[in-house]
């Protein structure tokens, strides 16, 4: 079975000053079944965000911003951590270090691909290490992560996941549809509560 969900990473291992609203935030995620484990970090944690109610939205944006001055938000302030997790048949494509939720304009672009796509990998930022993408024949394929950004040199990739272009998309598009609502649920938890700087703040967050 595929799944496909955007999801929020929590960093233990970078907010070490706010384990207790992180610890926090990890009981209330795992009563709801929204905690996945990351590969990337062992102490950090994934939170699906189509499982998500608002108080867990606010809790997750307060720990966020919890060090930055409404004033600087626009200088400092940093996108949502997290990105696509993929998992089909024991494997794996998630969010690498410096990604960010705005990665799903990346995946978006692939829903725009013609299905006469060319057969040549396309590199697909998750952060570093990247992936790269293609179509090819009734399948899409994703590569294993690469350090390699050069196209002449994804032939030398290894094919890590690959699924019928159908339910690729479908599934894609499905994750897509999720995202694009939480960004209005988090656009709406700022509007109702107790924030300063709100339009900039939106904006930093998820665009």
């Amino acid at each position: 079975m595929a799944f496909f969900e955007f999801v929020i990473r929590l960093p233990f291992t970078e907010y070490s000053n706010k384990k207790n609203l992180l610890t926090q935030i990890y009981a209330e995620g795992s009563l709801l079944d929204a905690v996945r484990k990351t590969e990337l970090y062992e102490e950090d944690f994934y939170l699906i965000i189509s499982q998500l109610y608002d108080e867990l939205i606010q809790d997750i944006i307060d720990v966020h911003i919890q060090d930055i001055l409404p004033e600087n938000y626009a200088e400092h302030l940093l996108p949502l951590d997290g990105g696509l997790k993929i998992e089909i048949n024991e494997q794996i494509i998630e969010p690498q270090c410096c990604s960010d939720i705005n990665d799903y304009h990346n995946w978006q672009k692939i829903l725009y691909e013609s299905f006469d796509s060319s057969k040549d990998w396309q590199p697909l930022c998750i952060g570093h290490p990247h992936i790269f993408y293609r179509f090819n024949g009734n399948n899409i394929e994703l590569s294993d992560y690469t350090d390699r950004y050069e196209v002449e040199f994804a032939d030398d990739v290894k094919i890590k996941i690959c699924l019928d272009k159908v339910e690729f998309l479908q599934a894609l598009e499905k994750a897509l549809a999720e995202l694009q609502m939480f960004k209005q649920r988090v656009y709406q938890v700022i509007d109702n509560g107790d924030y300063q700087n709100k339009e900039n703040l939106k904006k930093c967050l998820i665009d």
